[in-house]
């Protein structure tokens, strides 16, 4: 057998049974392996369906649920992988992500619209089995499932049961496929015509929408990705701006979650890793899986002694405000072994941007360009037979790099072996408050170089205020008026004020005429706009008024925890660092307009 090149991973189809969907947990039954023979370039080739034969901890430990084979698409996770010895078959529960191609993919699953799956796995070791009056059969006695596929048309499909035949397939063999799997369609519960025509209307649109930006060579990947017409327009608008400025690669983002449940989010525990690190070195269980799958989200190197945390987490995960050495009162002491009340919170700065609107991306991987219209074509006016001057629009990109974002805190052995309140919720707040709070600052202060640049930095901006003395009702109009005049009041507007602007505003008349009432009104308005108030912005108290959504605040996928029990272990401490890439730009400057001086006079 060592003539025989068997280190190539391998695949075989399986057709899956609609009554096996269950929709309410996304979770699906499916059969991934057999016994029966396929015909490989070294021979007839039979999968040993024995427990001892299958090397199933891959599949176990949350094994990618892939589209086509393309480790790019994860659309889930392998919740569980067994043999069933009664009937010599594989099986698998495989649950779908909330991604938008994992519900786009799930859908057609309910639909029977996808009804294949394939396995791709890798053989160890085989052993030639002699068949009476046949050919040698060689039996995979020693093989391993890497990852379980949805995927469109299999090679072959044969008695409900779809296998993959080597590269050098035969005419005869694709004609078969494509015979046996029409045969297979008439079983699909859709309306097979209306399917169709909404796939020949799909196309069209995408052809036009290129043909009238000379966009020809997108047309057939974005046919084959199954992306909407307005989908298309936005790769379309993205290979536009990148005509303006060709040495600029447009990379686009993902969800950066890797389709862990409410519960398994809620039971994920950074404590417990810690843990894990710090006295064995290594991650296991759930932490391990999910920072397995965070890091191949990602799609970037990390350090060794880190856990990456799946925005899943974040999102689903419980993150409550309960609650640093046990023997020190005031830094962690409080929380051993005794009653007590609800936690005292330290008193941070308010941050204010996102509830003002900014725009968030989150999960992304690579830089990100924004298309961005510079200036539009020109319309004429023009006699019956007169030739019209040519125009064209302009359009450039805004560029969205990572900058790294950290924050460290010690915590003693003690406190995370022995702390009764939930030591697990005030460890992550305390860090994602510290990242979230400088996050704010830099979008309004950011100066550039290390950390972003924020809105008050940004070139392009508004700044028609200056008050030179107390502000007056003509500064208060004035926020909107300098928007107003460029054509960028596009959106919901909001001021941001120092506590200190707020409370001179809140005692300034608008006019010495009596019962003219306050810069600042009873509910928080000022000139009808909602007036937000933190200290981020208290050593300056500029005035910031603008359309916030044209803000981004971005985050790539991939929240790093650093883990290091050894620089402070001579105190019984492990040092805890975590580091965010993210960035804030400003989409269009135009549409904020920040003083030049301070609001607070």
């Amino acid at each position: 057998m060592s003539a025989i090149d068997i280190s190539k991973p391998l695949r075989r189809e399986f057709s899956l049974a609609r009554e096996s969907v269950n929709a309410e947990s996304r979770t699906v039954e499916l059969c991934f392996a057999t016994e029966s023979p396929v015909e490989r370039m070294f021979g007839m080739e039979v999968l040993d369906m024995a427990e001892r034969s299958v090397r199933m901890d891959r599949l176990n430990t949350r094994a990618p649920l892939l589209l086509n084979h393309d480790p790019e698409k994860q659309i889930g996770v392998v919740e569980s992988a067994r043999i069933d010895s009664g009937d010599k078959k594989a099986r698998a529960v495989v649950r779908f992500s909330r991604s938008a191609l994992g519900e786009e993919i799930f859908q057609d699953v309910k639909d029977g619209i996808r009804s294949l799956v394939s396995v791709g796995y890798q053989i160890h070791k085989l052993n030639t089995e002699k068949q009476p009056g046949g050919p040698e059969v060689q039996r995979a006695v020693d093989w391993e499932p890497l990852e379980i596929s949805i995927v469109a048309i299999p090679a072959d499909v044969s008695a409900g049961v779809g296998r993959a035949l080597p590269e050098n397939q035969t005419k005869q063999a694709d004609a078969n496929a494509v015979s046996q799997s029409t045969n297979m369609s008439a079983t699909i519960e859709v309306k097979a015509d209306d399917v169709r025509a909404q796939e020949r209307k799909r196309i069209a649109d995408i052809r036009s929408i290129a043909a009238k930006h000379k966009l020809d060579h997108l047309v057939d990947a974005a046919v084959n990705d199954g992306i909407t017409p307005d989908e298309f327009g936005s790769r379309a608008l993205v290979e536009i701006a990148k005509r303006a400025d060709s040495g600029v690669k447009a990379v686009s983002g993902n969800e950066g979650e890797i389709g862990m449940s409410d519960k398994e989010a809620g039971e994920f525990s950074l404590v417990r890793a810690i843990k894990q690190i710090a006295t064995k070195g290594q991650l296991e269980g759930l932490e391990k899986e999910a920072d397995s799958a965070a890091r191949k989200a990602a799609r970037r190197e990390f350090q060794g002694n880190a856990i990456v945390i799946p925005l899943d987490v974040f999102k689903r995960g419980r993150i409550d405000k309960r609650t640093h050495t046990v023997g020190t009162a005031t830094a962690g002491g409080y929380l051993v072994a005794e009653s007590f009340g609800p936690m005292i919170e330290l008193l941070n700065n308010r941050t204010v941007v996102a509830s003002a609107g900014a725009t968030q991306l989150t999960g992304l991987v690579g830089d990100v360009l924004l298309p961005k219209h510079v200036s539009g074509s020109t319309a004429y006016w023009v006699g019956e037979t007169a030739t019209v001057t040519e125009s064209e629009s302009v359009f450039g990109q805004l560029r969205i790099s990572p900058h790294r974002l950290s924050a460290s805190t010690p915590v003693s052995t003690q406190l995370i072996n022995q702390a009764s309140v939930d030591v697990e919720a005030f460890i992550r707040n305390e860090l994602m408050t510290r990242l979230a709070i400088a996050k704010d600052k830099a979008a309004l202060l950011g100066a550039g170089g290390a950390e972003p640049i924020g809105v008050a930095n940004t070139t392009g901006i508004n700044a028609t205020v200056t008050y030179s003395g107390a502000a007056t009702w003509a500064d208060v109009v004035e926020h909107e008026t300098g928007i107003a005049v460029d054509n960028a009041d596009i959106g919901n507007m909001a001021f941001i004020l120092s506590a200190a602007s707020v409370g001179k505003w809140k005692t300034i008349l608008k006019d010495a005429v009596a019962g003219a009432g306050y810069l600042i009104a009873d509910n928080m308005t000022a000139n009808g706009y909602q007036v937000y108030r933190t200290n981020q912005i208290s050593s300056a108290s500029q005035s910031f008024f603008g359309v916030w959504n044209q803000l981004v605040m971005a985050s790539w996928a991939g929240l790093e925890v650093v883990i290091d029990p050894y620089t402070l272990a001579k105190s019984a401490q492990v040092q805890i660092t975590v580091n965010e890439l993210c960035d804030i730009a400003v989409r269009q400057p135009l549409a904020f307009n920040v003083s030049t001086d301070s609001a607070a006079q």
